[in-house]
C-alpha cells in the first residue's frame, strides 16, 4: 500500500529532479578581424572568435563571462585591449553559436 506508493513516488522525483550530465563541448574557431586603423603612434584592431556550443543535455546551460582585459604575457601590466562581457543561454539538446568580441589598441611600449 502506503510503502509502494512512496517508493513510487520517490523514484519518480529521483529520475525527474537528476540531471543527467553529459560533456559540452566548446570549439573555438578561426577569429575574424573586423577592425583595423593605423595611425601614427597607434593601432587599433578588433576581432570577433566564434564559439560552438554543443550541449547534449535534456536542460538549458547558461555562460557568462565578465569584461576582461587583454595582456600581452611579457609585460602584464599593459592593458592591450577588451575582451566584451557576454551572457548567453544555450538551450537544451542542441548546438549553439556565440561570436566573442575583442578590441585592442597598440601603441609604442617601454621595454
Amino acid at each position: 500500500g502506503i510503502s509502494l506508493f512512496l517508493a513510487i513516488t520517490a523514484t519518480t522525483y529521483f529520475i525527474i529532479y537528476t540531471p543527467i550530465y553529459e560533456t559540452v563541448e566548446v570549439d573555438t574557431g578561426t577569429p575574424e578581424l573586423t577592425k583595423w586603423r593605423l595611425r601614427l603612434t597607434r593601432v587599433s584592431v578588433a576581432f570577433t572568435v566564434p564559439l560552438t556550443v554543443k550541449n547534449p543535455n535534456p536542460y538549458a546551460i547558461s555562460l557568462v563571462g565578465k569584461k576582461g582585459q587583454v595582456v600581452p604575457e611579457d609585460f602584464p601590466q599593459e592593458v592591450l585591449g577588451v575582451l566584451e562581457k557576454f551572457d548567453v543561454t544555450v538551450p537544451a539538446e542542441s548546438t549553439f553559436k556565440y561570436d566573442l568580441h575583442l578590441s585592442m589598441q597598440v601603441t609604442e611600449m617601454s621595454h
